[in-house]
């Protein structure tokens, strides 16, 4: 289990960073910029958001296929970032660079670009995803990794939220400033995708490992629902994901509409985000001593502490941004275990079922996160067209604020509670060490039940 190196830490941190310059634009200003700078009807939004990412998630499922049959001399999962790196930048600015065409042509050119950005982000991110359990198969290095990465996603982040719009407002009115910050975003975003496929190593051979040279698909997808915590992870990450989407993408509006400004989105999601990120850098400590189950649960609970603030005085500004640290705060166990989790997972089918699938498992769990975040979108849209949102007004309607306060506030709650309930199925953190044991053996229990 060699030690990895600083600059390999970091430069695989650089390859979320990359990923999120087009991710957090979507969970934060997407459905803002298609309601209020493009124009769209919200429930259009809603569906064209909702079919992208179903079939996105689908494209998940392939790629860590793809990726489990993927035998170059760069490895397994690094040479996607060398073949993807330049279609997904090109589709970022595509995505952020609607033309003025009329309603049903602006609906079309939306729905494509954006499903094809989706599409070539998860070509990029499962194997990017994927390169954690290569680097290392040490559970705390991984963890640590994962930290890395985590700190630089959240740190852009910030970054996107207190600039993006004064950003845009700079480069142009309208759609023009969002079309040239979009080509600035995809270059920055191309550079350190580079830099991750370069500066990082695979050092484990999967096939060495399990002594497998080629696994089917159906033998794979047989293994991976013999996996019982790939199940509770899955369904973890739909949950998870519907709340972070609507989390981020409501902010605008709850600040714009409900507070009086969306100049107070960038403070806000930086009162959210910098304790995500400031407890990134404390979490190593805390992994030593605590299982990674409990550390996500005393996160939830947080998290519930911070939206109870808020709900004392919705309207209230130093409330509001009292409520987000604390939530940050929460949220930073819950961001900073889950990839964690899901790599330890990998060891945990192995020695399940005697089938080693990484790119299959990553992928199907990252299958949760994208319908998470495409049924997270949908609510998001749905709700507000219920409420009869209209995009661009002046003042809202009663029910439409009402509907913003139901998102922000309201529906939290259920959903934080159900993630408990998932996360009380997971025991894997007490298991694990027996598992590497026995993996490291040549045992596994499938091969002594004659499982699969």
């Amino acid at each position: 289990m060699e030690n990895i190196r600083l600059t390999e830490k970091i430069s695989y941190g650089f390859g979320d960073l990359a990923s999120n310059l087009g991710y957090a634009v979507i969970c934060w200003y997407m459905t803002y910029y298609y309601t209020n700078i493009v124009k769209l009807d919200t429930a259009i939004v809603g569906v064209v958001m909702l079919t992208a990412m179903l079939a996105d998630s689908i494209m998940d499922v392939v790629m860590g296929i793809a990726v489990d049959r993927t035998k170059t001399r760069f490895g397994k999962a690094r040479p996607w970032i060398l073949w993807m790196f330049a279609p997904f930048s090109v589709m970022l600015a595509m995505m952020l660079s609607v033309p003025e065409w009329n309603n049903a042509g602006k609906t079309i050119y939306v729905f494509a670009t954006y499903l094809l950005f989706n599409l070539c982000y998860s070509a990029i991110n499962i194997p990017y995803g994927i390169l954690n359990t290569l680097l290392t198969r040490d559970q705390y290095q991984r963890s640590v990794i994962n930290i890395f990465r985590m700190f630089m996603a959240y740190g852009v982040t910030i970054l996107i939220n207190a600039v993006m719009l004064p950003f845009v407002d700079l480069l142009g009115e309208g759609l023009a400033g969002w079309r040239f910050a979009g080509i600035i975003l995809a270059s920055i975003a191309a550079v350190l995708f580079l830099i991750t496929f370069s500066q990082t190593r695979e050092r484990l051979k999967p096939e060495e490992i399990s002594g497998q040279q080629h696994v089917s698909v159906m033998n794979g997808i047989k293994a991976l629902f013999h996996n019982k915590y790939w199940i509770v992870i899955a369904v973890y990450a739909i949950c998870l994901y519907v709340f972070t989407t609507i989390n981020s993408s409501v902010t605008v509006y709850y600040m714009q509409n409900i507070l009086g400004s969306s100049n107070l989105v960038g403070p806000m999601s930086m009162a959210f985000y910098i304790p995500i990120v400031a407890g990134m850098m404390l979490l190593p400590l805390f992994i030593r001593r605590f299982s990674k189950r409990n550390l996500a649960i005393a996160g939830i609970f947080i998290t519930f502490a911070g939206i109870l603030v808020m709900n004392f005085s919705p309207d209230n500004i130093y409330l509001i941004a009292v409520g987000n640290v604390i939530k940050g705060i929460g949220m930073t166990p819950i961001y900073g275990t889950f990839y964690a989790m899901v790599s330890d997972i990998i060891e945990y089918g192995h020695w399940a079922t005697g089938v080693r699938t990484e790119g299959l498992i990553y992928s199907a769990s990252s299958f949760g996160i994208k319908v998470g975040s495409g049924i997270g979108s949908a609510v998001l849209s749905w709700t507000l067209s219920l409420g009869g949102y209209i995009g661009g007004a002046a003042k809202q309607s009663g029910s439409a604020l009402f509907a913003i306060r139901f998102l922000y506030i309201l529906l939290p709650f259920v959903l934080l509670g159900i993630m408990v309930v998932i996360l009380l199925q997971y025991r894997l953190d007490s298991e694990y060490d027996h598992v590497i044991a026995d993996l490291e053996h040549g045992r596994t229990r499938a091969a002594s039940n004659k499982s699969i």
